[in-house]
C-alpha cells in the first residue's frame, strides 16, 4: 500500500538508549502529564499501552448504543495521526496538498469540550510548516506550566511549540543527514526519555536513489540542541 506522502522501506535497527549515560549535563524541566485521563503521546505512553485506565464511558453497551459527532473542527489538510490530547486540549497536525501542487502543514490546539480553535500555527508567513502526518509530543514544563508542544514534519524538520499559546520556541531543528539531504521527513512520533526527547529520521527518496540513511535524533527540548544523532 502506497503512502501519500513516499514510501517506508522496511529495516529495524535496535538502539540501546541510555540518555543518562551521554553525560548531557542537568536534566532539562519538561516532563510527561501525569493525569491518566491524558494522552499526551503517540500510543499514550513511551511503553505504547494505547490504554487510558481512567476510561469508563466507553463499553460494548454504549457502542452498540450508537456514537454520534459531539463535533468537528474543519482542518485546512488531512488529519493522518492520533490526536493528542492533556489538560482537556486536542493537538493535532494536518497535511495539505496546495493547487500548485506543493505540500504544507498546519498545527492546531482544539478544545476537548466544544473543538474551539485555542490557537493554530503558522500564523506568520515566515514560518512553514510541511505536511504533519505523526502524532505530537505534550509536555508539561516546571510546576506544570511552561508546556510544550513536539512535533516533526515531511521536511526533516522538528519544531518545540508553546503549549499555551502556540508559538515557536527555539528555531525549527533540521535532523537531516551529514550530507544535508533534502529529502529528509519524519514519518514518527517524539517521545521523551528522562527529559530529552527522542524521534526518528527518515527518508522520500525515489527508488534507485538510495544515499540517505535513516537515523535517531535525541535533542534537548528546552533550546532545541541536537545532543546526538545515531
Amino acid at each position: 500500500m502506497s503512502h501519500p506522502y513516499g514510501v517506508v522501506m522496511s529495516a529495524v535497527a535496535l538502539l540501546s538508549l541510555s540518555v543518562q549515560a551521554q553525560n548531557l549535563g542537568p536534566v532539562p524541566t519538561q516532563t510527561i502529564t501525569q493525569h491518566r485521563n491524558d494522552w499526551p503521546m503517540y500510543n499514550h505512553d513511551v511503553v505504547g499501552t494505547r490504554f487510558n485506565p481512567e476510561e469508563n464511558t466507553l463499553n460494548r453497551d454504549s457502542v452498540r448504543q450508537g456514537l454520534s459527532i459531539k463535533w468537528y473542527f474543519p482542518t485546512a489538510g488531512d488529519v493522518y495521526a492520533t490526536p493528542s490530547v492533556v489538560s482537556d486540549i486536542v493537538y493535532a497536525g494536518d497535511a495539505e496538498v496546495l493547487p500548485d501542487g506543493t505540500t504544507k502543514g498546519t498545527f492546531y490546539a482544539l478544545r476537548a469540550k466544544d473543538g474551539g480553535l485555542v490557537w493554530q500555527q503558522p500564523t506568520e508567513p515566515s514560518l512553514t510548516f510541511g505536511p504533519i502526518t505523526a502524532s505530537a509530543l505534550v509536555t508539561n514544563g516546571t510546576n506544570g506550566k511552561g508546556g510544550m508542544v513536539i512535533f516533526g514534519d515531511q521536511r526533516g524538520f522538528i519544531y518545540g511549540l508553546d503549549r499555551e499559546t502556540g508559538d515557536l520556541l527555539w528555531d525549527p531543528v533540521q535532523a537531516d543527514h551529514r550530507d544535508k539531504n533534502p529529502t529528509a521527513v519524519i514519518y514518527g512520533s517524539p517521545i521523551l526519555v528522562d527529559g530529552q526527547v527522542i524521534i526518528g529520521v527518515s527518508s522520500n527518496e525515489h527508488p534507485g536513489k538510495e544515499t540517505f540513511r535513516g537515523s535517531v535524533v535525541s535533542l534537548n527540548p528546552n533550546d532545541g540542541s541536537i545532543n546526538w544523532q545515531h
